[in-house]
């Protein structure tokens, strides 16, 4: 996987390929240069742990997660903490969230889904930008 580092970002079809392997996988890259920052692969299927792949955090504000396969979830980040609350306590999706001095500085929104990967796509090609909290939480549900 050392080879996709720095890389041009590629379409999630090629990411699919190259991981058709891998239980759970993910690519990051850089907001504004596009490129290939990081690439998590596991075989643990934990959504919350040192082992996922999904990064903390803290580190969405520079990378973007461009791909995301895992076998038990469907996932995707927020910035805005009231999107993560909002899919948790009317639509009975888990969160992992995470502050900086006690401010929200993003959330990954989970759900238990087995072998979702179209679901998974769905839900990252959903832009938060110019959309309010409900408009966007709306359309998750509906994916």
């Amino acid at each position: 996987m050392q080879w996709l580092i720095d890389s041009l970002e590629m379409s999630w079809d090629d990411y699919s390929s190259i991981f058709e392997d891998y239980r759970n996988a993910a690519v990051y890259v850089d907001r504004i240069t596009r490129r290939v920052q990081v690439v998590k692969v596991s075989d643990i299927d934990d959504f919350y742990s040192n082992f996922s792949v999904l990064l903390q955090g803290g580190y969405l504000n520079k990378y973007e997660p461009v791909y995301i396969k895992m076998a038990k979830y469907v996932v995707f980040p927020t910035r805005r903490e009231k999107i993560a609350l909002m899919m948790v306590q009317k639509h009975n999706w888990r969160r992992v969230s995470y502050y900086i001095e006690w401010k929200h500085v993003a959330s990954w929104v989970v759900k238990i889904c087995e072998s979702c990967e179209k679901e998974q796509k769905a839900h990252m090609q959903v832009l938060e930008s110019g959309l309010s909290d409900e408009e966007t939480v709306r359309i998750h549900i509906s994916l």
